[in-house]
C-alpha cells in the first residue's frame, strides 16, 4: 500500500505535493485521526485502500467545494448545445462531464453529512439521454418529438439527433 501512496504523491508535483503529504500523514500516521465526516478515531489508521480513497477525496476537497458532485449534476441540466459543435462531439463531451459526478466530493464526504445523506448517483442512461435532448434547440427537440418517444439511451438519441442535424441545420457563427 505504501507504493500506491507514494505513486499518487508523485502525480502531485510542485504545490500539490505538500498538501498530499500532509493529508497522508494526518490520515495514516496520527493518533487520533479524523475521517471525512469530522469524526475522531483513536489509534493509528495505517495505509489501507480505504485510507488512500479518503486521502484522495481530501485532496480533491482542496480544489473543489464539499458539494461539487451535486453542483456538477445540476450543471448538466443547464448545458446547451451550440451550433458550432457537431451532435456527436457535443454528446461525447456531455457524457464525459456527466461521468465526473461520481468522482467529485459530495456532501456525503463532509461534516455536513448525516446518517441519511446519500452519495450522488450518476444519471441513468435514459435519464441522461433525456437531459441531453433538452440541451438541443427547441426546433430540434420538436423534430425529435415528432418521430420518437423519450430517448431510451444516449446512443439512440445520438443517432436520431445526427439525422435531425443533417435535415435541419442550425445557423452557426462560422456561416
Amino acid at each position: 500500500m505504501a507504493t500506491i501512496f507514494s505513486t499518487t504523491g508523485n502525480f502531485f508535483r510542485g504545490d500539490g505535493k505538500t498538501p498530499w503529504d500532509k493529508i497522508v500523514l494526518e490520515q495514516t500516521e496520527r493518533d487520533p485521526w479524523i475521517d471525512l465526516r469530522g469524526v475522531e478515531h483513536s489509534g493509528v489508521r495505517g495505509k489501507s485502500m480505504q485510507a488512500w480513497k479518503d486521502c484522495f477525496m481530501l485532496m480533491l476537497k482542496t480544489v473543489f467545494p464539499n458539494n461539487a458532485a451535486e453542483m456538477q449534476k445540476f450543471y448538466l441540466t443547464l448545458i446547451r448545445h451550440s451550433p458550432k459543435i457537431s451532435v456527436r462531439a457535443f454528446l461525447q463531451r456531455f457524457t464525459t462531464v456527466a461521468g465526473y459526478v461520481v468522482e467529485l466530493p459530495g456532501v456525503i464526504h463532509s461534516r455536513d453529512a448525516t446518517d441519511t445523506t446519500k452519495a450522488v448517483a450518476p444519471y441513468e442512461d435514459s435519464e441522461l439521454a433525456n437531459i441531453m435532448k433538452h440541451a438541443f434547440s427547441l426546433k430540434w427537440q420538436t423534430q425529435y418529438d415528432l418521430g420518437h418517444k423519450a430517448p431510451p439511451t444516449v446512443e439512440y438519441l445520438q443517432n436520431a439527433m445526427e439525422k435531425i442535424e443533417v435535415a435541419f441545420p442550425l445557423q452557426n457563427a462560422n456561416g
